[in-house]
């Protein structure tokens, strides 16, 4: 089923999977789109359960307490959006099926970046064809898939699919698909002519400028003493700064250099870790790359000009 954002899907599919009588249990890092969307469903009398952040232990601890419950839905993110982690998805899988539960995927991210037959010298693998295929799995595996297209295809399309031919049906019955508008036409061209270009040898040109890309900003940028929040080079690079009036400040340094970014401030992180969240994307440059790792260095000099790099890569300057 096709939907014009990911947002409006998940507030029409995920009370419709979970029921009344159901349970969603949400990775406590799991976007904000899925959360407002598993509050709606709590609204019409379906429990809503939290585990710890890619935790599969916390979860089947989680599910043996719902077990009486007559639907579970495992709701998580293929790349989580702050820091670019992805899930321990095939144990997610494992778990999902002894416990006879749901998993639901939000690969809005993911999508046209990573895919199938990752290695180390092609770490993003190929197709851009999603997470389920970059893990090897296969969509029978009691999965529910999102994918959105407005990140890497820059397109406002988004849709949702599954194996199982009883739960489509319930998909069928999302009220943001019966009652409000369609993706428009040229959102929906332009995501397929975007769909062949990830499968053929123009995406894979375009993931590997995306990803020298990213490992020299995250190089450059650790380098330079602070932590990054990157350990896949996944093009999302979140820079921790430390507390909101010194992340403002960070901004203000790249601002004035032409570099606009979005700030991770409470709640979407930590009080006393916010940070800078570079997304970069294969239309940026090396020149442009190199210009973001020089305001950095001004935004340490300023912020932190007493603090000397620590020794490891990922060691934060404060």
């Amino acid at each position: 089923m096709v939907f014009p954002t990911v947002t409006l899907l998940h507030s029409g599919v995920l009370p419709v999977l979970a029921g009344g009588d159901g349970v969603i249990l949400l990775d406590r890092a799991a976007h904000n789109s899925m959360q407002e969307a598993a509050q709606l469903a709590g609204a019409r009398g379906t429990t809503v359960d939290w585990f710890s952040h890619n935790d599969p232990n916390d979860l089947e601890q989680r599910l043996e307490l719902h077990r009486e419950r007559s639907r579970r839905i495992i709701a998580v993110d293929a790349v989580y959006s702050m820091s670019g982690a992805y899930p321990p998805l095939p144990e997610l899988v494992r778990i999902a099926r002894k416990h006879g539960a749901r998993l639901y995927i939000d690969d809005a991210h993911g999508l046209g970046v990573i895919g199938e037959n990752p290695t180390p010298d092609n770490p993003y693998g190929d197709r851009g064809n999603g997470i389920v295929r970059y893990y090897g799995l296969r969509y029978s595996d009691d999965i529910v898939y999102v994918g959105g297209m407005s990140k890497a295809f820059s397109s406002m399309t988004a849709f949702v699919t599954c194996a199982d031919e009883a739960e489509k049906r319930r998909l069928a019955m999302a009220s943001t698909a019966v009652f409000s508008g369609p993706s428009p036409t040229a959102s929906l061209a332009s995501a397929i002519a975007r769909l062949k270009i990830s499968q053929d040898a123009e995406g894979s040109d375009i993931r590997r400028r995306l990803l020298n890309l990213t490992r020299q900003l995250v190089t450059g940028t650790r380098a330079l003493g602070f932590a990054v929040d990157n350990n896949e080079l996944f093009p999302i690079v979140s820079v921790r700064i430390g507390a909101v009036d010194d992340v403002v400040k960070a901004c203000n340094v790249l601002w004035e250099h032409g570099i606009l970014i979005t700030p991770a401030l409470f709640p979407a992180a930590p009080l006393d870790r916010g940070g800078l969240r570079f997304t970069v994307t294969a239309a940026n440059t090396e020149g442009q790359i190199r210009l973001a790792i020089k305001a950095l260095r001004e935004v340490r000099e300023e912020l932190f000009p007493h603090e000397e790099p620590s020794a490891g890569a990922g060691s934060p300057v404060r």
